[in-house]
C-alpha cells in the first residue's frame, strides 16, 4: 500500500486548477522553438494518438520497474513515461518489490504510437529489448494524475462518465456535491431530496476555486484547493481537497475533476 500511495503523491504534485496541459508540437518543440524537458527526438515521427487536453481514464498496472496504462474500452497496454514533477516513480518502485499493483486512474497525458528503447530506459533505468518492447502498443506520457483508486474497489471503467464537471464529498457526516455548468447539487443521507442551486459565483484563486450560491433560504460556499487528498473511508486518492459551508455548517473532504 505504501508504494502506490507514494506513486500517487509524486504524480499528483503538479496538478492544479487552471493549469494548461502540454501544448507543444508533436516533435517536442515549443511554438517559440524551445525544447520540452524530458522529451526526445524519437517522438518526431510519432504524432499523439489523441489530445492531451482531455482526461484519460484507464487502468494503471505497476510491477517491478515498469508501469503500464490501458485506456478504458481498449485492449492495448502502453508503457508509462512519467513526466510529472517531484520524485521519480522509479525511485519508489525499488522499495516495493515485484508485487503487481492495479489502479483505476484518471489523468492528463498523451498517448503516442510506438517508442524508442532509449526513451523507455530514460524513465526506468532498464532498457527494453525488442521482444519486450513488442508487447506494448506505444507510450503514455503521464503529465498529471487527477484521481486514483484500487481497481477492485471502484467501478472504474464500468461507470459512465458523469455529466457534471466536478464532484466533492466527505465523511462523518457524509456529504456530496456535484458541480455542473449551471447547477450545484448538494446531497446528504438525512435530506429528503438534494438541494439544488441554480447559479453560483465562481472565483479563481491561486491554485484554488471558490463557489458561492444561494437558493430557498440555503447558502452554500465551496472551496476546492490544489492539495492531494485521501478519502478517509475508501482510501481513494484525489488531486484536490474540498471545504464546504452549508448554512453555517462546515464540511471537509476531497474533490475530483471529472471533465
Amino acid at each position: 500500500m505504501r508504494v502506490w500511495r507514494a506513486w500517487w503523491f509524486s504524480a499528483a504534485a503538479v496538478v492544479c486548477i487552471g493549469c494548461s496541459p502540454d501544448r507543444s508540437s508533436p516533435d517536442g518543440s515549443l511554438p517559440d522553438g524551445g525544447a520540452v524537458p524530458g522529451r526526445t527526438s524519437g517522438m518526431a515521427a510519432r504524432p499523439p494518438a489523441d489530445s492531451g487536453l482531455a482526461i484519460k481514464r484507464g487502468t494503471v498496472r505497476i510491477a517491478g520497474k515498469r508501469a503500464t496504462f490501458r485506456a478504458c474500452g481498449e485492449t492495448a497496454d502502453l508503457l508509462i513515461l512519467d513526466r510529472s514533477d517531484g520524485l521519480s516513480t522509479w525511485d519508489l518502485f525499488a522499495e516495493g518489490g515485484d508485487d503487481e499493483i492495479s489502479l483505476y486512474v484518471e489523468a492528463y497525458g498523451e498517448r503516442f504510437v510506438g517508442f524508442t528503447t532509449d526513451e523507455a530506459a530514460g524513465d526506468s533505468g532498464h532498457a527494453l529489448d525488442e521482444q519486450t518492447a513488442a508487447r506494448y502498443a506505444g507510450t503514455f506520457l503521464l503529465e498529471q494524475v487527477l484521481y486514483a483508486a484500487a481497481r477492485d474497489q471502484v467501478r472504474g471503467c464500468d461507470a459512465p462518465v458523469p455529466e457534471y464537471r466536478l464532484a466533492a464529498r466527505g465523511n462523518e457526516p457524509f456529504w456530496a456535491l456535484e458541480v455542473s455548468e449551471r447547477v450545484l447539487r448538494w446531497k446528504q443521507p438525512d435530506l429528503p431530496a438534494p438541494i439544488e442551486f441554480d447559479a453560483s459565483e465562481t472565483e479563481n484563486l491561486d491554485g484554488a476555486e471558490r463557489y458561492q450560491a444561494a437558493t430557498d433560504g440555503h447558502m452554500l460556499e465551496l472551496l476546492v484547493e490544489m492539495q492531494p487528498c485521501q478519502d478517509s473511508m475508501s482510501g481513494e486518492m484525489f488531486a484536490f481537497s474540498a471545504k464546504a459551508v452549508l448554512d453555517g455548517h462546515e464540511f471537509t473532504g476531497c474533490a475530483r475533476l471529472v471533465r
